[in-house]
């Protein structure tokens, strides 16, 4: 469906645990309003013409990524080194 001629919206897959997606939607969509590294991330795709379940999905992969971070190094969340 997603080469040639094939005209509509990619949708989003549904591989995955689908109880996780729900619990970082609202964290995701907060972060995004308020966290400058994930307002910039998010706004750069919406420039690029990303659909917003596409924008909201990659914050949310941003947002386990930098908790992930966190949560290795031990040190606290510093949004300069995100950003880089």
């Amino acid at each position: 469906r997603q080469s040639g001629n094939y005209e509509g919206k990619c949708r989003i897959s549904r591989v995955g645990d689908a109880n996780f997606r729900k619990k970082l939607y609202m964290p995701a969509l907060t972060g995004k309003a308020h966290n400058p590294t994930l307002k910039s991330f998010a706004d750069r795709l919406s420039a690029k013409g990303k659909p917003f379940k596409v924008v909201m999905c990659a914050v949310m992969r941003k947002l386990i990524h930098l908790i992930w971070g966190v949560l290795r190094s031990g040190r606290p969340f510093v949004p300069d080194v995100a950003l880089a």
